[in-house]
């Protein structure tokens, strides 16, 4: 594959020449991705922030406490730290997530009731969500 044609660093008045994709030269690169990061940075704090403006606090609360860390440890073990889904399929598939059955917003009382509790993978996860 042939190689990138040079062209001048994108940094307003520098003159030297790179075949970064970036169109940074090498002096200047670091600098413009150290203000990517810190652009992700804020805009992961700003949408933080919006997320618990909107989101209901109770359940935003829930998912940070120990009683539930309890109870999905608990749900993991039992289901030998595998995805249900997966292995119904004959796929042995590590679970990274534990879903509610009966979501909280149908049923609160059942919230840490380990009958109600099934280990998933992330992706059998977001399938089971995506089916409206």
């Amino acid at each position: 594959m042939p190689q990138r044609p040079l062209r001048p660093c994108r940094k307003a008045g520098c003159a030297n020449l790179t075949r970064d994709k970036t169109g940074y030269c090498e002096v200047h690169k670091q600098e413009y991705l150290d203000y990517l990061k810190r652009l992700k940075a804020e805009r992961d704090r700003r949408y933080d922030e919006q997320v618990r403006k909107t989101r209901d606090r109770q359940y935003y609360e829930f998912y940070k406490s120990d009683e539930w860390e309890r109870v999905k440890t608990q749900a993991l073990i039992r289901d030998k730290g595998l995805c249900q889904l997966c292995l119904k399929k004959g796929i042995i598939k590590t679970a990274d997530v534990v879903h509610h059955i009966v979501p909280l917003k149908e049923d609160w009382s059942k919230r840490f009731d380990l009958d109600n509790l099934v280990s998933l993978c992330h992706e059998c996860h977001n399938k089971l969500h995506s089916k409206g």
